[in-house]
């Protein structure tokens, strides 16, 4: 039995989603193949059970009953619970306990970029019996073969952390899949899509004029891994050092089953660097424009602005290419350059402006609070982005997740420790640590100001005009803002003249 365990958010910073795991569902793909396999992502099946912390964070997903009911239910012998973000930890583990407590001899396994990072925090859980470190298909296969024959683990199984006679081993991974065509597609079959669209809650805001309910929107990724070196980012821990791609062909594969089975309108490409192989990206383009699918696609997960000219652009909107992010994260060389970001800030005002000249709808990924930033630079960053006249500004704080240069950084300064931290509270904006010259309070205040300054205000600071979103949702975020800012008078002004806005 495969999990996606509850999620966590911060209901007047971040936003509800429901996306199908990918990741979950590669793995029950390659498992199906031996093993009686179903899936159960939590954040689904309880969209609607919500649940404020102490913290003032939200929980939505199964309560503990519901989750006890579903295990009874399959009585699996082993459970893998997918931890994507290091903010889910003690969700993870909450499905790992209830798993015991169902039965104890349920073999439990956790897997995912976070568990990948650390997976000696989670070996010493007794609900937790062994931990995949990085790519996790052929090492979840090796690893049940293993149990089910009732043979002793060997070293080939390469990626796996687990306790033998008292003392954790870790096996380090070295073997990842070389030919991403030998996978089978994500095991879609085992959750009913429908409720995801019908949910219509997937990543971002969206003010592209396009119905987000019932929009039929599935998550693809056409690569693995970056070559890049940023020190915030952890991509290596799960994917390696490699960049490996699939084949146009069996990308069109996927597309035309989903189109056919499912009835797709539009694919989200959820790859780390989509563009980095001019190659590459030019030959899966063309394919796509050959093909002619009735299908769009959009890049939410940003893409590198330095791989991107006009001519990209406008072959990437002929293949159908609707929306997509540019990851640019800060305003200013020194910190670009601190951070090891590949950005070249006049020419992704170049790339934004084509982009929307010939209707694709650009956002934008921001950073704040890099250590040692400065205020003055914090404000470039901000004025910046606003110049860019993007449809949405996503702004996060800097955040070490462990995994990262950032991290070992923060540790070795002693800013950060394992044994200490608050997992919950490590996502992009939930960890008051001081690490810029700027108080962390004043970078929270920033970062949902200027998100909705950017979203819904003119270079006036006057609200927009024909925006593509309704009228409750609009009001709903604004007042978020307010909620957490009363005294801010730009913001009180944006939600004056929103309320006045005909339903």
């Amino acid at each position: 039995m495969l999990i996606y365990p509850a999620m966590l958010f911060d209901r007047l910073q971040s936003r509800q989603t429901a996306i199908f795991p990918l990741g979950l569902g590669y793995i029950a793909g390659v498992l199906a193949s031996e093993f009686e396999v179903t899936m159960l992502d939590s954040s689904l099946e309880g969209y609607s059970t919500i649940q404020t912390l102490p913290t003032g964070k939200t929980v939505y997903g199964l309560e503990d009953r519901d989750m006890k009911s579903a295990i009874e239910g399959f009585l699996p012998d082993a459970v893998l619970v997918s931890c994507l973000f290091s903010s889910l930890h003690y969700q993870t583990l909450r499905v790992t306990r209830l798993a015991k407590e169902v039965d104890e001899n349920i073999v439990t396994i956790v897997g995912g970029p976070h568990p990948s990072a650390i997976p000696q925090l989670f070996l010493k859980e007794d609900s937790v019996d062994y931990c995949i470190v990085g790519e996790g298909e052929h090492t979840a296969l090796k690893l049940l073969q293993s149990l089910h024959a009732g043979k002793p683990l060997q070293n080939d199984i390469d990626g796996l952390g687990f306790r033998s006679a008292g003392n954790t081993l870790l096996i380090p991974k070295k073997n990842f899949v070389a030919n991403l065509d030998e996978l089978p597609f994500p095991a879609r079959y085992l959750i009913d899509l429908d409720r995801y669209f019908t949910i219509g809650q997937v990543q971002g805001l969206r003010l592209d004029g396009k119905r987000r309910k019932n929009l039929r929107v599935i998550q693809m990724i056409a690569t693995r891994g970056c070559p890049n070196h940023c020190t915030y980012c952890a991509k290596s821990v799960t994917w390696g050092k490699s960049y490996r791609k699939r084949s146009p062909h069996n990308i069109i594969k996927e597309i035309k089953y989903l189109v056919d089975t499912y009835q797709m309108e539009r694919i989200a490409f959820q790859d780390d660097n989509l563009t980095i192989s001019r190659k590459y990206i030019i030959n899966l383009l063309n394919t796509l424009i050959k093909e002619n699918l009735p299908v769009t696609w959009e890049a939410h997960n940003g893409l590198e602005v330095n791989t991107l000219d006009p001519q990209l652009l406008d072959k990437m909107k002929a293949s159908g290419c609707v929306s997509f992010t540019v990851a640019i994260e800060f305003g200013t060389k020194e910190i670009l350059q601190k951070a090891k970001k590949k950005v070249d800030l006049e020419r992704a005002k170049i790339i934004i402006q084509h982009a929307q000249r010939i209707g694709i709808d650009v956002r934008g990924f921001f950073m704040l609070g890099y250590p040692g930033e400065t205020k003055e630079q914090i404000q470039k960053t901000c004025e910046y982005s606003r110049s860019l006249n993007l449809s949405v500004t996503a702004f996060a704080l800097v955040t070490p997740l462990p995994g990262t240069a950032l991290w070992n950084y923060c540790e070795k300064e002693g800013l950060v420790n394992l044994e200490e931290i608050d997992f919950e509270n490590l996502s992009f904006g939930g960890l008051n640590l001081q690490l810029s010259e700027v108080p962390v309070p004043e970078l929270h205040k920033i970062r949902k100001v200027e998100w909705l300054k950017n979203a819904f205000a003119d270079s006036n600071g006057n609200l927009k005009q024909n925006l593509k979103i309704s009228r409750e949702e609009l009001l709903s975020e604004i007042g978020k803002g307010i909620e957490l800012y009363p005294g801010d008078e730009e913001l009180k002004r944006l939600l004056s003249q929103a309320r006045n806005l005909t339903a």
